[in-house]
């Protein structure tokens, strides 16, 4: 990840914004390097950009690596934070990704106040987020 950041300081010297792809490719290196500082640093960079346009699937693809990471509390961070925002809404991926998680984790209430966020959003949870909450009773 070293050299990964030392590009992204070229980049931002030359005055050059990353892109999607460029933040994804950081993030997927911290995650590989397993250096959860740096994945950490990412998602702020990405999140505290409030001028850049933000979407749902780059965020939930976000979320999906953190929580491959076992970085679930940054997951739920950005989480808020498209909830927060217009252009990045979590969808019914975002919330499956995220109740999976958190059943994982034996967080069942929290997995539980995802689904009253799903409804207070207009949306509903579908047979996967079902079986999770369900694998979350045992």
């Amino acid at each position: 990840p070293a050299e990964c950041f030392e590009c992204l300081h070229q980049m931002l010297s030359q005055k050059l914004e990353p892109d999607d792809i460029t933040f994804g490719t950081l993030l997927d290196a911290c995650i590989l390097d397993n250096d959860m500082g740096a994945a950490h640093q990412i998602v702020n960079r990405l999140m505290g950009i409030a001028h850049r346009p933000m979407d749902t699937v780059m965020c939930t693809l976000f979320i999906k690596g953190l929580v491959r990471a076992n970085c679930l509390p940054k997951a739920l961070e950005l989480y808020d934070e498209m909830k927060r925002r217009e252009d990045a809404r979590p969808d019914i991926v975002t919330y499956s990704v995220l109740t999976k998680a958190l059943v994982d984790q034996h967080d069942l209430d929290r997995a539980l106040q995802l689904v009253e966020d799903m409804n207070a959003a207009g949306q509903s949870p579908d047979d996967i987020i079902v079986t999770h909450l369900l694998e979350g009773c045992r």
